[in-house]
């Protein structure tokens, strides 16, 4: 990806006038000024301080004909745009990764429930990867990002140009990748984390991962598998899980609320009006999930 990141132009003036009306689709559906430009190739996101800065690699193009529903066959290879607009969202960066990633920096050091450093993390549909980005910058001991299979491309090339080892950090576990459908078996997200049954997960992510009904139960699924844990030593993790109201997906978004007791999860509201306004958006809510059983 080249140094220049900004807008790549405006699809309007394409041949394809279906990829335009997607495109104009995709940057109407917010209701505030947003954190994220969607039309450009890449995000920055800079730490306080600027003491490191994350270049993240963006597919708007192809966001916006898998929106339209006419994507091209390569889209339907790398990004699996066959069937749903919710299936180019991983081709861009989400208002509400980050603020997440904004909570998880003003949480470093201070030994909460949301201080990454020295513990075992896991993203659940992870995108373009911003957070696990920021999660290991942090000092997480253990990434492991997961998404579907189609996804692994472009969160591949994220984590190896945001996530280099340094000499300050060569003993530190390199993120890794597995794919993960959710509702499926957790056997290989704990297999890359070790193979011992207190090598357990600490921190859950799912940020913007509610956005069709039919995939509410199997994130649940997964979510209180991970926040159960698997039984030994491992006591189980706390689930962070944020979404953007702007996104107009309000009865997917009750349906995951009214759902948790039968998952035996319980939520509690985190609130981000501490971060600067700025870093914050006052569409997005955030919530920690922590198993009941």
């Amino acid at each position: 990806m080249s140094d220049d990141l900004g807008p790549c132009g405006d699809p309007a003036q394409d041949e394809d006038e279906e990829s335009a009306v997607a495109w104009r689709r995709l940057r109407d559906i917010f209701e505030e000024d947003g954190l994220t430009d969607h039309s450009a190739e890449g995000h920055i996101f800079e730490s306080a301080h600027a003491a490191w800065r994350l270049r993240l690699e963006q597919m708007p193009r192809l966001a916006a004909r898998c929106l339209g529903h006419a994507a091209p066959p390569e889209a339907s290879e790398e990004l699996g745009c066959r069937t749903e607009a919710g299936s180019a969202t991983g081709a861009t960066v989400w208002d509400s990764s980050v603020v997440v990633s904004r909570l998880l920096q003003a949480s470093a050091g201070s030994g909460g429930p949301f201080d990454v450093r020295g513990r075992s993390v896991v993203e659940l549909g992870t995108g373009c990867g911003l957070v696990s980005c920021v999660a290991w910058q942090l000092g997480a001991s253990r990434v492991t990002a997961t998404d579907r299979a189609e996804i692994l491309p472009l969160l591949q090339r994220n984590l190896a140009a945001n996530c280099a080892s340094t000499d300050d950090v060569q003993r530190r576990c390199q993120p890794r990748v597995v794919t993960h459908m959710w509702g499926s078996g957790l056997e290989e997200i704990y297999q890359t984390i070790g193979g011992r049954s207190d090598d357990g997960v600490d921190l859950v992510f799912a940020v913007d991962c509610i956005y069709d009904q039919e995939a509410v139960r199997p994130l649940l699924t997964t979510l209180s598998g991970l926040c159960r844990g698997r039984g030994g030593g491992d006591e189980g993790a706390i689930a962070l899980v944020a979404w953007d109201a702007s996104y107009r997906r309000q009865r997917e978004q009750d349906m995951f609320v009214s759902l948790l007791p039968e998952y035996q999860l319980q939520s509690q509201r985190v609130s981000h009006a501490h971060l600067e306004p700025r870093h914050r958006r006052d569409s997005v809510s955030i919530f920690e999930l922590r198993s009941c059983s």
